[in-house]
This record gives structure tokens, sequence and C-alpha cells, in this order.
């Protein structure tokens, strides 16, 4: 007796069917969504490093490789210097960089700990050496690259003049009361705005001689103007930011919007290690000492107090739909 072997199809249930197709339709946005991150962050840079490769002589050297590594991230870039010598690495984040040459016939160079600020433009050109690829020149840099490759007037405030910022009065502690601290820089009327409907972090400051409404203020890159009042837009906590710089004087075509100046915000970015802190700033006649010029306490109480956090976040390379 010959038995003949039936293969039998189970469909899934209608469920189950819809089930598996809003998993994967969710799993494509997510990739979506996430996209355009890694995106932005490869184009939203702040900042230029280039320069041109010789030698000894000064004559110049072609197709030498350049690694740009970035020390907070690990994050490696990578270029080759042109027939000129030249190179460049355009748009990328503020932050603090070491840089190896390597050429055939040539010592590799090695520079570290080269502090790039946001909105600068710096220009670092190795010297190589004749000799084995395998000895390496190591050059210390200094703590402040001299900015060459443009005429800007450019002045940065860090994250040690914002921590030691005091509570001042209702408006409490803001990034943008250190812009007067930069040269060129001074309050202007309020009447300078084109409007009466801005926030109440919303500066008026005349840079360069110019009006209160003719700042360009950027935030990691990006417009954030208030166009119809003519100051900014609400800025981060200053525990959130870690750095900006007051421009003026032949701002770049990219940056001439504006009759004025330019203030240029960057917050704090993730490494490769978790950290954050807590913190509360505390205004109180009780541990305050009374000013010079009044002879009574200060009335005034204040408690500012917040956290932040930052770390590395892992991106797999793909996403894997069920």
């Amino acid at each position: 007796m010959q038995h003949t072997a039936m293969k039998s199809v189970v469909q899934p249930a209608p469920h189950v069917a819809r089930w598996y197709d809003h998993l994967v339709w969710f799993s494509v946005l997510i990739a979506l969504f996430l996209a355009p991150s890694a995106i932005r962050a490869q184009i939203a840079g702040t900042a230029n490093i280039q320069g041109t490769v010789a030698d000894s002589s000064g004559a110049v050297v072609a197709n030498a490789g350049i690694t740009l590594i970035d020390q907070n991230t690990t994050v490696k870039r990578e270029t080759h210097s042109d027939g000129s010598g030249v190179y460049v690495f355009p748009n990328i984040p503020a932050s603090t960089y070491d840089i190896t040459v390597s050429s055939k016939g040539f010592k590799t160079y090695e520079q570290k700990g080269i502090v790039l600020e946001v909105g600068s433009s710096i220009s670092v050109n190795p010297a190589m050496s004749v000799g084995s690829a395998d000895v390496k020149v190591e050059v210390k840099a200094e703590v402040q690259q001299l900015q060459t490759e443009d005429a800007t007037y450019k002045q940065t405030v860090d994250t040690a003049e914002m921590a030691e910022m005091p509570l001042n009065g209702s408006n409490g502690r803001l990034v943008t009361n250190l812009i007067t601290l930069t040269g060129g820089a001074v309050s202007a009327a309020g009447n300078d705005f084109t409007g009466s409907k801005y926030n109440y972090q919303t500066s008026s400051f005349s840079i360069a001689g110019g009006m209160g409404n003719a700042t360009l203020w950027r935030l990691d890159g990006a417009d954030n103007g208030d166009y119809m009042a003519g100051g900014n837009l609400p800025t981060p906590f200053p525990d959130a930011v870690g750095q900006f710089t007051q421009e003026s004087s032949t701002l770049g075509a990219q940056d001439g919007m504006k009759a004025g100046g330019e203030v240029n915000i960057l917050t704090k970015s993730g490494t490769n290690q978790f950290h954050g802190d807590a913190f509360e700033f505390i205004r109180n006649d009780l541990v305050d000492a009374t000013s010079f010029y009044s002879a009574t306490h200060d009335r005034l109480h204040q408690n500012e107090y917040g956290a932040t956090a930052g770390g590395p976040v892992w991106i797999p390379a793909c996403f894997p739909f069920f």
C-alpha cells in the first residue's frame, strides 16, 4: 500500500498577519526617524580644521593620509592631502582632537590636544620628517589654537564662567547675561525690537555697534532667532551649554543675514562614558553677605536646582524585521 505524503501549509490567523504588518511598518518608521539624526550629526558642524602638509624644506606632500580623532567620543575622520598638500575637515563638532599624518618615506606625524571652539576655523600645518613610517614624531598642541583663517573677531565663554554666574533676581541664570563680558557688546534699548511679542528670555544687545534686533542667533548650528521681534528664542539653561561665542566684524557668507554680530551657542555633547551631576544654586540672606552699598541684608530668596546627564548612544547598524 502506497502512502502519499501531503504537505500542508498553515496560514496565519488574520489578526496575527495584521500584527506582523504593523511590526514591520513600526520598525521602518523607527529607522527613518533615526536616520535624519545621524545625518544631522554629520552635517551640522560648528568648526573647521585645515592646513598644508609639507616636509622640512617646505615642499608640499601630496596624498598624505590624515586621521582626526575626537578625544571625547573617539570618532575617527580620515582624508588625504591634495596635489598642493592641502587638506580640510569642514563642519566638525567643537571638541579636542588628535591628528595623525602619514606618508610613504616620512615619519608619522602626531599632534594631540587640538582645542577646537565653536565657530572657529583653525590651521594645523604638519611638518613631515624623512624617515620610516614606524617612527612617530609627536607634537604637543597649545591649549588654544590661533585662528588665522578668517578676520572675524570672536570671543568664547566656556563652562567655567557659566558655573560661576550668580542668581540675579527674577530672571535667574541666563546664558545671555554673559554676552556683555565679551568685547564690543553692550545692552541695547528694548525699543530696538521690531514687535512686542517676545518671550522673557529675549535679549537686546548691541554687538559691534549694531541694533538690538540685528544680532544673528545660532544654537547647535541651527537658527535660533525670533523673526517676529528680531531677538533670540529661548536658550538652554547654563549647565546644559558647553560654550558660546560672540562674533563680530566681517562675518562669512553663511552668517551674513544680520547687520550686527552673531551669538553662536553650543550645547554639551555626550562622551563614551556616562556622566552627570545634580546641583542647586541658592540665594538666601542667611548665608549671603551684605552688599557693600547696602545697610541691610538682601531679603531675596532663590533656589535654582536641576541635573544633567550624558553618555553614549548606541544605534545598531540595521533593524531586524521579525
